[in-house]
């Protein structure tokens, strides 16, 4: 998407139907084009998603673990999210059995959206960690025993400290503390790219 400007935005926020043939929300820049007032009220992005979710019939939770490839992006995605990190370790059996035990509570109204799980290789276990808000360092919250997984999950987000930071703020406390997060793709946005030379240098 580019701007009226003719350059490339770094951020699209659009909601459509699973078929891509119908808008519910044009393409802007961020959701409070769309949702005016929600960067300040959450609630008002709610409030409209769920009237646009009434059009849509309820259908049976998915069975598949929600999974985010790698624990390196798993750890980023969670601290973005401010969320706890499910890390599935085990060879490939081990892992497939965890997560079929995990997906159907994965789903369960209490749980949906509250956990970014991950797998790796490794002794079989599953830890439940915190990332801190850059996605570096993380502190176990529960293991899970035996088969009680929502023991741990509950666990987990009893335990679980969230934390509140504007963008500038996160932005310089990274800098100071020396972490540079590098995309895994090019970045093609060149005003991105001046401010990220102009922020580190080189």
């Amino acid at each position: 998407m580019f701007s009226p400007r003719g350059g490339l935005e770094n951020t699209v926020f659009a909601i459509m139907d699973s078929g891509r043939s119908k808008y519910y929300v044009q393409p802007n820049r961020m959701p409070y084009f769309a949702f005016a007032g929600c960067d300040s009220d959450p609630s008002i992005m709610a409030k409209g998603m769920d009237k646009i979710a009434l059009e849509f019939s309820k259908d049976p939770a998915p069975s598949q673990l929600p999974l985010v490839t790698g624990l390196r992006y798993a750890l980023n995605v969670a601290a973005c999210d401010r969320r706890p990190v499910v890390i599935i370790k085990g060879n490939e059996e081990e892992r497939k059995q965890a997560k079929t035990l995990l997906a159907p509570i994965s789903w369960a109204e209490s749980y949906v959206g509250q956990f970014v799980f991950t797998e790796e290789a490794g002794p079989a276990s599953i830890t439940i960690v915190q990332p801190d808000p850059y996605g570096v360092k993380t502190t176990i919250l529960s293991t899970v025993e035996g088969n009680e997984v929502e023991r741990a999950l509950a666990e987990a987000l009893a335990k679980f400290k969230t934390w509140t930071n504007d963008h500038r703020t996160h932005l310089s406390q990274g800098v100071a503390q020396g972490i540079r997060w590098r995309p895994a793709v090019p970045v093609e946005d060149q005003q991105a790219d001046f401010a990220t030379k102009r922020l580190w240098g080189g």
